[in-house]
């Protein structure tokens, strides 16, 4: 246990970010999961509606620094990568 005040607050401080933070990263990892269920079940429509939620929550993720900016960028990236080869596969 800390006996200097700053490092009482400071473990406050984290405790509440803490509890603010896991259902934040929750939500990112499960829209993840859905939309990559989605792309493998081809069901492209459903997977682009998710998609624009899931860049948004992102960029909102990476603005508040609840991960860096450049992940969120590189997740993106990824993510719109799979869809449009799935996307081309189901046109040709």
């Amino acid at each position: 246990m800390a006996n200097i005040q700053s490092s009482k607050k400071d473990i406050r401080q984290i405790k509440k970010r803490r509890e603010r933070n896991l259902p934040r990263r929750s939500r990112l990892r499960n829209l993840k999961k859905q939309l990559l269920l989605l792309v493998s079940e081809k069901k492209i429509k459903e997977a682009e509606k998710v998609f624009l939620i899931y860049c948004s929550y992102l960029d909102r993720a990476g603005r508040n620094h609840l991960i860096p900016q450049r992940r969120a960028d590189r997740y993106k990236s990824r993510v719109a990568k799979l869809l449009n080869k799935t996307r081309g596969k189901d046109a040709a």
